[in-house]
């Protein structure tokens, strides 16, 4: 074997490399790598000069260059490390890989991923400066095409449980499409897709996963005679698909379909796109489900029969919902907000303020609570409140009152008791006013002058007239008065 062949071989790469050996190191007593050999793309990362670190031992060049821990770790590799380094001398990132191929050999191979990084960089500020809420899907794969040299490039968002993936984007004539469709008896674009496991198994280990063709991807989920067609009419080779993914979670992935006889380019910067529009789709999905949980929110406030108020520390009203205006007769919210709710004579003394304070300061719910309020446009009212503490960055910051008047429910309360007191009054009335008559009669019938006798019986005849009038007024739903004609009947 010619190994001066593999030595120029390594030196020519576009990628640094070293190789070293495991020996003692006789200056400090210690195990250590002794350089046996490197390209000229490695020393230059490092500003050194290949011919300089041949024979030096690792940790006594590289201390200088790499920071001690890294070192130590290169050391202690067993078989496989692989790391970042950014290099101060010429401002770039290096992706260092360490292999250990026999206990007393080590490689190291050096990659510029400088490139990848700004990129990166670049694009994460990108997105941080960013305020839309929504992408053009078009230009997305218009974007995925240039730097793929793809032919037609698909973009497939995942609903949120993974049961489900949608074709948000196509970029496709619309004669291929309408084409495709004839083919398929169905749109391709915007065509909601059900999870396909044979479809999950083949991308499931891979960030970019290569098919030979169409056919092998899709497998029996479309008839292959139609997927042979499709080939066929619009030239389809290798199909590439690279997972869009947040968090290790797939959201959704860009299908490339390349031109028969073409290669895929650029698929470092493919993975690199792909993993800014996974945190751009994240984010905007975030930023859309708390929009319409706001507004969900807001009409659920302002419909409810419920008062609802937020106030700052101070007891200055910032919301209000319009049930709040009801409750209290307001005319206006300017007119309410004019009302301090710790300082408001009335509230105070109604204990409302002393219950605001208190959910404040001990920064726990109060309530319900039962107060009787005259408010300021003159209305009486009795409510029930909660008061719970509002918290931004764990500091209370103000709170919400939830107001339920009850002020008619203690009214019927009252009139219900009321006309229990009053039946039994009837009750009792009725009960004496016979009681009377009945020793009336009793009495009258101890004496024997007529006299006597009669003035009796007409004492006992003007009480039973008192309580059949009284029966009148009772079984009555108006007791101011009776029905006169009835009266004199029944007397």
């Amino acid at each position: 074997m010619n190994h001066d062949i593999y030595k120029h071989a390594f030196k020519e790469l576009f990628h640094g490399y070293l190789h070293g050996k495991l020996v003692q190191n006789t200056h400090t007593g210690t195990r250590d790598y002794k350089i046996l050999d490197l390209n000229d793309e490695f020393a230059t990362a490092f500003s050194l000069k290949r011919e300089y670190l041949v024979g030096k031992f690792f940790s006594e060049i590289f201390l200088e260059v790499l920071d001690q821990n890294t070192v130590h770790g290169v050391l202690e590799v067993s078989e496989y490390k692989e790391f970042e380094h950014y290099s101060t001398s010429d401002q770039h990132w290096y992706n260092i890989i360490v292999l250990r191929p026999h206990d007393t050999d080590i490689l190291l191979i050096l990659k510029n991923i400088t490139p990848k990084k700004r990129i990166l960089d670049s694009a994460a500020k990108l997105l941080q400066a960013s305020n839309k809420l929504e992408h053009d899907h078009n230009d997305i794969v218009n974007t995925v095409q240039s730097i793929t040299g793809a032919k037609y490039v698909a973009l497939n968002v995942y609903e949120e449980k993974g049961k489900f993936f949608r074709t948000v984007a196509l970029n496709a004539p619309e004669s291929h499409l309408k084409k495709a469709a004839s083919i398929l008896s169905f749109d391709v674009k915007n065509k909601w897709w059900a999870h396909d496991n044979g479809r999950h198994d083949k991308l499931k280990d891979k960030k970019i996963t290569n098919f030979s063709s169409l056919r092998e991807l899709v497998g029996d989920s479309i008839p292959k005679v139609s997927i042979q067609l499709i080939e066929t009419i619009f030239g389809v080779g290798t199909v590439h698909v690279a997972k869009i993914e947040y968090n290790g979670t797939m959201i959704g992935d860009f299908t490339i379909m390349m031109g028969k006889g073409t290669q895929i380019q650029n698929m470092d910067l493919l993975d690199i796109y792909s993993s800014l529009i996974g945190l751009s789709i994240t984010r905007i999905d975030a930023e859309n489900r708390l929009a319409q949980s706001n507004v969900d929110y807001q009409q659920l406030v302002e419909t409810s029969m419920i008062g609802v108020i937020t106030c700052d520390l101070e007891g200055n009203i910032k919301y209000l919902n319009p049930r709040v205006l009801e409750i209290l007769e307001s005319p206006s919210e300017e007119e309410t907000k004019k009302i301090n709710l710790l300082t408001f004579e009335p509230l105070v003394n109604s204990g409302f303020s002393t219950h605001l304070k208190n959910a404040i300061m001990k920064r726990e719910k109060v309530g319900p609570k039962e107060i009787r309020y005259h408010t300021f446009w003159g209305k009486e009212l009795i409510a029930k409140i909660n008061i719970l503490p509002i918290f931004n960055e764990n500091k209370v910051s103000g709170a919400q009152i939830l107001i339920d008047e009850v002020t008619d429910k203690k009214q019927i309360e009252d009139l219900r008791r009321k006309e229990i007191l009053l039946r039994e009054i009837h009750h009792r009335v009725k009960n004496n006013l016979q009681v009377i008559s009945s020793l009336l009669n009793m009495q009258a019938r101890n004496f024997n002058d007529d006299a006597i006798k009669n003035a009796f019986l007409d004492s006992q005849t003007r009480v039973r007239s008192m309580s059949i009038a009284h029966e009148k007024l009772y079984g009555s739903t108006n007791l101011s008065s009776i029905e006169i004609a009835d009266y004199i009947k029944t007397l």
